[in-house]
Order: structure tokens, then C-alpha cells, then sequence
């Protein structure tokens, strides 16, 4: 039974190498910001927004273009006219024709084209800001829940080294018992299975930890060879003013990325009616265009052959009427609007239901914890008395096993309610929508 119980313990050890990399919960959050492909894809869709208003500016920037191409005549237009002195004909062109082209456009007046093109940006732009603070809320969170959930896993298997100490204890009692004839063969047998038993429970428990950790790595976007070992403990306490749910509620409402996005979306919305609108108006450029043509028999191009041509003018284009097409299209776009605040709306209500959830699971987890607590204790208290009582020969192998599997249970509900209060405290910071740099 010794053999067993130091195999068993040998198997715990050894499950990660020693050397790895050591992290703090800090270290791990900062890892999962950094390496976590969400948060990579959030930070493409930011220089993607950010190019979106460029683009909205250039609406009103001029348009300025070259052209130039090459036209090889092999046979060349030629006219045939009446004269007195009878028909002649006249060859019109050369073989070789080289022109060039610059055009200017400049928008003067669009009707608020432009402008609801840079308020669409602009909203987009603070609608991906939005995002890119949701993914990391989003990573952070994962992160410290991962990294809780490693804690619990070795936590576990602690407790389950601990119950294999007190069988180890009892296995030594009952044989000393058993060789002064004090107990029977069967409590002697009974020993022996309750340590048999602990050794799936030890396998088990060091699977899940290498299960935690695997999950651990994958957040922080960390190769899975890599072994890690965590410095850090369950955490206790909160930024936020936990006993006052109004203050909360009233932050939440304020830095919700996904209510702030909604908002946003409304300024999209309103942006596109307005850029709908402006098509039934109308719209005024300023347009200018150089033309240098050339003309060669033979590619021997001078400046003889040259002839330049300048233009410049303005451009009206007033829509008369499109079949009430645009005009349905300015009534779907306030549709998309109006469907917009009404989603502000839903988000607002359901922002203020997950926080009020997320602190009654806090407060549950917390009044948990120090129940949890007390069991702990009187568990402990339990198995001595149960011990004690079985060494002097009043109780009976059956208490004693019982009074450790209690203990066993309690200290195993300990643990995962530490990591429930920690995690309660994570969910309900992110149901605040609490920023990172908070």
C-alpha cells in the first residue's frame, strides 16, 4: 500500500516539467492582449476603420487623373470631294498618334454627400474602438478565468494528496491496531480500499490540471509545449463599489462597449439617410482637363507635332425623378435608424439585467465561500474527534472513513468556491464593462 500511495503522489509530481515559464495573473493577462488571435483580428478591423475615414475625406478631395495611349493608323481615313477640276481626295492623320490626358474634378457643392460619407467614418471609426475594447474585456476575462481555473486544478489535486495522507495515516493505525489484536481483518481490508480508491481520483485530478493548463495556453496564445507554472492566488476583491448595484448599473450604462457600439450604430444610420437624401438633390464640380496630342509618320515625336488643348468648367447634375427609387431608399435607411434606437434601447435594459445578475452571483459566491469555510473547519474538527475515538477503541472504521471523506468533500468545495467567488468578480467587472486600463 505504501508502494502505491508514493507511485500515485509520483504521478502528481510529475505531470509538467519543472522548468517553464512562471506567471502572474498580470503576466498572463498582458500575454493573452498580446498573442490571442481575437485580439489580433480586433486590431485589423481598427486600421480597417481607419482607412474607411480616409476614404470618407477623399470625397471631398479633388480627383485628379493622367491618361495616355498610343494609336498605330494602318490605313487611314481618306475623303473624296467634288471640284470643278473634277474628284480629289484628301488623307486625313498620320500613322502614329500619341495622346495624353490630365483631368481634374473637384466636388463644389454635393448636397451633403461628403459630409454624411466623414460622419459614417468618423462613427465607424468609434464603433471599431468599441470593438476592439469588447475583444479586450473579452480576452482579459478568458484569460483570469483560465488562469482561476489552473489554480483550482492544483488546488484539487493537493486536496486529493491530502486525502491519500490521511488514508496512508489510517492504512498505519489499522495494521498497528490490527497486530495488538485490537480490530478485525475487515477494518484492515477497508483501509487498504480506501487508499486503492484515491489513486483514479490522484489520475484523474492530474489530467485535469494538464487539461486547465492546455486551455490556459491556448488563451495566451502560447505554444502548448511550453510548461507553465502560476504564482498568483485567487483574488478577493473587486475595483468596483460592490455594495452599491446603483453606482454600478449607472457605470455600466456609461462604458458598455456594446452599448457604446449601439450608439454608434445609430450615428451610421443616420449618416446613411442623410448620404440617401443628398442623391435627390443636386450636386455641382468643378472639372478641368490638358490635352497633348501628338502626330508622326515615322515615331520621330517633336514639338512640331504637338498640339495642347485646355479646358476647364463646371458640371450641374440635378435628378428629376428615378421612379421614387431613392425616395425608398431614404425610407429604408430611416427604418435601419429607427430599428438602431430601438436596439440602444434592448442593450440598455439588457445591460442593466447582467449586472444585477452578475452581483447577486458575487454576493451568492462570496456568502458561499465563507459557509464553505465553516464546513472546513468543523470537517477537520470532525476527523480528529473520529480518529481519536477509533485509536482509543470507541468508534469504528466506518466513522473514521466517513468523517475523512467529509473532510475530503468539504476541502475540494472550498477550493471551488474560492475560484467561483474569483470568477464572479471577473463576470461581474465585465458585465460593468469595466476597461482594461481601469
Amino acid at each position: 500500500m505504501r508502494i502505491l500511495a508514493v507511485v500515485s503522489l509520483w504521478m502528481l509530481a510529475t505531470v509538467e516539467p519543472t522548468a517553464g515559464r512562471t506567471l502572474t495573473l498580470e503576466l498572463a493577462i498582458e500575454l493573452a492582449l498580446a498573442n490571442n488571435d481575437d485580439m489580433r483580428l480586433a486590431d485589423q478591423d481598427r486600421l480597417r476603420a481607419r482607412e474607411e475615414l480616409r476614404e470618407g475625406w477623399s470625397k471631398a478631395l479633388p480627383d485628379i487623373r493622367v491618361t495616355s495611349n498610343y494609336d498605330r493608323n494602318w490605313v487611314l481615313p481618306t475623303f473624296v470631294f467634288d471640284t470643278p477640276d473634277g474628284q480629289q481626295s484628301f488623307t486625313i492623320g498620320t500613322p502614329n498618334n500619341l495622346t495624353s490626358i490630365v483631368w481634374l474634378q473637384q466636388p463644389i457643392w454635393t448636397s451633403g454627400r461628403v459630409g454624411a460619407a466623414i460622419k459614417a467614418a468618423r462613427a465607424f471609426r468609434d464603433f471599431t474602438s468599441e470593438s476592439y475594447e469588447l475583444s479586450r474585456q473579452t480576452v482579459a476575462s478568458q484569460a483570469e478565468v483560465a488562469y482561476y481555473d489552473v489554480l483550482l486544478a492544483e488546488s484539487l489535486v493537493d486536496v486529493i494528496g491530502q486525502a491519500l495522507g490521511l488514508a496512508i495515516a489510517n492504512l498505519d493505525q489499522v495494521q498497528s491496531l490490527r497486530r495488538a489484536g485490537r480490530v478485525a481483518d475487515y477494518d484492515l481490508f477497508r483501509a487498504e480500499v480506501q487508499v486503492s480508491e484515491l489513486r483514479p481520483d490522484s489520475i484523474q485530478a492530474a489530467k485535469n490540471l494538464e487539461i486547465a493548463r492546455m486551455a490556459l495556453r491556448d488563451v495566451l496564445g502560447i505554444d502548448q509545449e511550453e510548461s507553465v507554472e502560476l504564482d498568483g492566488t485567487f483574488r478577493t476583491t473587486s475595483v468596483l463599489p460592490t455594495e452599491d448595484l446603483n453606482a454600478m448599473t449607472t457605470k455600466g450604462i456609461q462604458a458598455r462597449p456594446e452599448l457604446q457600439q449601439a450608439i454608434f450604430e445609430v450615428s451610421i444610420r443616420e449618416a446613411a439617410v442623410m448620404a440617401q437624401k443628398s442623391e435627390l438633390r443636386p450636386y455641382l464640380d468643378f472639372v478641368a482637363s490638358a490635352q497633348l496630342a501628338l502626330q508622326s509618320n515615322d515615331l520621330s515625336f517633336s514639338s512640331d507635332d504637338a498640339q495642347e488643348s485646355w479646358v476647364t468648367g463646371v458640371a450641374l447634375s440635378i435628378p428629376l425623378f428615378d421612379g421614387f427609387r431613392n425616395r425608398a431608399l431614404v425610407n429604408k435607411a430611416r427604418v435601419d435608424r429607427r430599428k438602431a434606437e430601438i436596439r440602444v434601447d434592448q442593450l440598455a435594459r439588457q445591460v442593466r439585467l447582467e449586472i444585477r445578475q452578475a452581483w447577486f452571483d458575487a454576493k451568492e459566491a462570496s456568502e458561499r465561500l465563507v459557509a464553505q469555510r465553516q464546513v472546513v473547519s468543523l470537517a477537520e474538527k470532525g476527523e480528529g474527534i473520529a480518529r481519536s475515538r477509533y485509536g482509543n477503541g470507541f468508534g469504528t472504521q466506518l466513522e473514521l472513513l466517513d468523517a475523512q471523506l467529509v473532510l475530503t468533500r468539504s476541502r475540494s468545495g472550498f477550493v471551488q468556491a474560492q475560484r467561483d467567488r474569483a470568477v464572479s468578480l471577473v463576470m461581474l467587472e465585465r458585465a460593468v464593462g469595466l476597461r482594461i486600463e481601469d
